[in-house]
């Protein structure tokens, strides 16, 4: 997976640099090497990904750009205020924005961040691309490191089962209880990802297994990606193409947020009350699979409350 994202961000930044126009301006000349990614909000190490490069700005207005040992040339490149616009001197093009030594390159939704040499990094924080909504602002709120917890139900058309889910997420672990109600059943199980390896757990049976393991420094850089709900929060957090509206669901009416379906996904609906608390999700079926109809959540809470106990497994049988 982390070589894949590592390709793909590469192609986009060698297919990204832009026709320029005035003469470099003086001081902003210098290498610039990647120190982090912006994804959606979280900071990633680029070294997690596998990637690695910089940026090269001659004071005769040319330069090059390196990424994982891939060099593209530029032709030209000037500054505008903060704009520095670059070229390849066959077309291709970006704007990148300079500021305090750090350079931001915008890959759709994807921030690249490269600091000149001898730039102190110590309290640097990505620049603020807030879209104002409210799915934007549950988002930023909600810190897996720190702690977060996540309580609501779950409701599949295609499973017709309805789950119950207590999500518990800090410093890197991470534990996702689920009561699953099918035909007048109901099944307890659970889910912990901790150093290195991911849990099966039967919490009313003490007992569990080791089903995979994996990558810690990938995974956890926002473990909560784990979870279905926050998964849908992360996606729409950052999106512009969004409508505010008045919506009835259960005789009882919301104010709304609607991100309309895309290529590869389905319309999300985010549901407000009039305290202005997230009470429910609808997202429509799946773009390639109508057939499998909706999913609903309803949220109970969003918050920091975190039973560290539950990332604790002394008491259970592991078999392997």
């Amino acid at each position: 997976m982390k070589r894949t994202l590592a390709i793909l961000l590469t192609m986009v930044l060698l297919l990204a640099l832009c026709p320029a126009g005035t003469l470099a301006a003086e001081g902003a000349a210098g290498k610039y090497t990647i120190f982090t990614i912006d994804m959606m909000g979280t900071q990633t190490d680029p070294a997690v990904l596998g990637l690695e490069g910089y940026l090269a700005l001659y004071e005769d207005g040319t330069g090059k750009f390196v990424v994982d040992g891939d060099e593209q040339t530029l032709a030209s490149w000037s500054i505008d205020g903060k704009t520095i616009t670059a070229s390849d001197g066959v077309g291709s093009t970006e704007t990148l924005t300079l500021e305090n030594g750090v350079i931001e390159m915008d890959l759709g939704g994807v921030y690249l961040y490269l600091a000149r040499e001898g730039v102190d990094l110590k309290d640097f924080r990505p620049w603020d691309h807030s879209t104002g909504s409210r799915t934007a602002a549950i988002y930023k709120g909600v810190d897996a490191k720190k702690g977060a917890h996540l309580d609501y139900e779950f409701h599949a058309d295609y499973m017709d089962s309805t789950s119950i889910l207590d999500v518990h997420a800090k410093d890197g672990m991470y534990y996702s209880g689920r009561v699953t109600k099918a035909g007048g059943y109901e099944q307890p199980s659970a889910t912990l990802y901790r150093d290195g390896k991911a849990y099966n757990l039967y919490p009313d049976e003490k007992r569990g297994t080791v089903a995979l393991s994996y990558s810690s420094s990938l995974l956890t850089e926002n473990i909560l990606l784990m979870d279905e709900l926050f998964k849908e929060i992360y996606e729409c957090a950052f999106r512009k193409d969004f409508t505010e509206e008045k919506r009835e669901l259960e005789g009882v009416q919301y104010t709304t947020e609607v991100f309309p379906a895309q290529d590869y996904s389905a319309e999300a609906v985010f549901f407000y009350d009039d305290a202005g608390r997230l009470v429910h999700v609808l997202v429509g079926p799946p773009v390639y699979m109508p057939d499998f109809g909706e999913t609903f959540y309803t949220v109970r809470s969003i918050d920091d409350k975190v039973d560290e106990t539950l990332f604790d497994l002394s008491g259970y049988t592991i078999t392997e």
